[in-house]
């Protein structure tokens, strides 16, 4: 699926299937959001201006970090997939976990477990955003970030 597709829809389900020129498989350590930052702040063909530039790092670093730190809280060993596309003004980031997921009508109503400050300040910076999660698959968040 092109990128352009992948923007214009915001279709969560052709995104995880699509190839994408950033397609990396991350440790959920606390290594995983600064290198996952540097791949998407990389990519060649997005030309979101500059004042884009930190609502990209600040999606990127809370979508892995909520990764990181709740999807396999438990302490079991696992991974972050990151994909990201880029299209003139505009770009596409979709982050996805295998850990045991959660509720997301509670959680963005604000009655998660967490401080509940990530989703809505990915929200704000995101044009778009959708969540999907449930338990034992885990997490998808694909944020659009347009100009």
């Amino acid at each position: 699926m092109p990128a352009a597709q992948i923007i214009s829809t915001a279709d969560l389900v052709s995104a995880q299937k699509a190839a994408a020129p950033v397609d990396e498989v991350l440790p959920a350590d606390p290594r995983a959001p600064s290198r996952a930052r540097r791949l998407v702040c990389g990519l060649e063909g997005c030309r979101l201006p500059p004042e884009r530039v930190d609502d990209v790092r600040l999606v990127v670093t809370e979508a892995v970090s909520n990764a990181v730190v709740h999807a396999y809280a438990s302490g079991e060993p696992g991974t972050v997939h990151l994909k990201a596309w880029a299209l003139d003004d505009s770009l596409a980031v979709l982050v996805s976990d295998s850990g045991c997921g959660f509720d997301t009508t509670s959680t963005l109503r604000g009655a998660g477990t967490g401080l509940g400050m990530g989703i809505s300040l990915m929200r704000s910076a995101a044009t778009e955003m959708t969540i999907v999660s449930s338990p034992m698959t885990g997490t998808a968040v694909l944020m659009i970030l347009r100009r």
